[in-house]
């Protein structure tokens, strides 16, 4: 369609924008009816991206995870099929195992190492990462919040399917609400008043 461009005037604005108007409603109908942002369905695109990006946060930090704690066996055992003569430790397979993760504890596979000797020695990361305080942490604020014991598992964040999750169950939060609240009092008590 073209349109003809002269000295516009009102009226003939309103009559070029019907007519704009009245082709576009023509070429709607020819491809399958008409559309209107109340009749085509919106994608819970908000929804999606949270999800999504929860989902990539939570299998590349336990990605990260796994790498961290091989590099430091591999600092202390040297390579992996290299034979050092003069090696101080051996790898000694894995161990199932938990971490704390959005306020309950994951199933991961704790990597081990062995002294010469066969002692059983610590990674540092794993020691930092298994720390239970931020799981007490996180009960106590959510009780404190208001949230019941028995719906403790709905208040956090969904995991993807392929987790293996523990210490949601009523029993296990009032346990560490118990511990959380003595230790916060034991705090209290031994401040100084003045």
């Amino acid at each position: 369609m073209k349109l003809k461009w002269r000295q516009s005037s009102p009226d003939r604005k309103i009559g070029l924008e019907k007519e704009e108007e009245a082709a576009m409603n023509k070429n709607g109908k020819r491809r399958g009816g008409e559309q209107s942002a109340e009749r085509q369905p919106m994608l819970p695109l908000r929804g999606l991206a949270r999800a999504a990006l929860w989902d990539t946060v939570v299998i590349s930090g336990l990605a990260f995870v796994e790498e961290e704690m091989e590099a430091e066996r591999a600092g202390l055992c040297g390579p992996r099929y290299a034979h050092l003569t003069e090696r101080q430790a051996l790898r000694s397979g894995h161990v199932p195992s938990s971490l704390v993760m959005g306020g309950r504890r994951v199933k991961v596979e704790r990597l081990r190492a062995r002294s010469v000797d066969g002692h059983e020695l610590s990674l540092p990361s794993w020691r930092a990462w298994s720390a239970r305080d931020p799981l007490d942490k996180r009960a106590f604020e959510q009780m404190v919040l208001g949230v019941s014991t028995r719906r403790y598992a709905r208040s956090l964040e969904a995991l993807p399917d392929e987790f293996e999750v523990r210490g949601v169950g009523k029993s296990a939060v009032t346990e560490r609400f118990v511990v959380g609240t003595q230790r916060r009092l034991s705090e209290l008590m031994r401040r100084d008043l003045l």
